[in-house]
């Protein structure tokens, strides 16, 4: 098993952005399993927009920071390389199917106004149950204009499997 994690990653002001892509490219040879993925979401200050967040399939993943090898958790130290690529900082994804929506880290303290609150956002049971095979990803993404002030924690852990 194999697993990526960024933290404290900043809200964007833009209309869309992009901010994990896990893909498993063409020729592979191999399924990637998820086995786990969570969000928590929260906001540093007041902020103006409620911005949701969305887990999307993919068939088309380039561009950003493709994270390295050793920038990915192996859960055995002994296993091979992941064939899977991990990007961040905004790749250019071809989108699919969403599988997932977040709502966004604000509780209504004043009209207009976002306070400051944690939330923990756990996939259900049938998570482990979506395969990408070669040519699919993820990304978790948002769609609507953001705000600096909230921030995200997203992991992702999947397995391999020969096709």
């Amino acid at each position: 098993m194999y697993a990526f994690i960024i933290t404290r990653q900043a809200g964007q002001t833009a209309s869309t952005y992009n901010f994990l892509s896990l893909f498993n490219p063409s020729g592979s040879g191999k399924i990637l399993s998820t086995q786990h993925a969570q969000m928590a979401n929260y906001a540093v200050a007041q902020a103006s927009v409620a911005t949701p967040f969305l887990l999307s399939r993919t068939t088309a993943a380039s561009g950003g920071t493709l994270e390295s090898s050793s920038s990915i958790c192996k859960f055995r130290t002994p296993d091979p390389n992941t064939v899977g690529q991990v990007r961040t900082g905004n790749p250019t994804v071809t989108l699919g199917a969403s599988l997932w929506n977040f709502t966004p880290p604000f509780q209504l303290s004043t009209p207009g106004a976002l306070s400051a609150v944690v939330q923990d956002v756990s996939f259900p049971a049938y998570w482990d149950r979506i395969a990408l095979a070669p040519g699919e990803g993820l990304v978790f993404h948002q769609t609507d204009v953001g705000d600096s002030d909230q921030r995200l924690n997203l992991i992702i852990a999947w397995s391999e499997t020969l096709v």
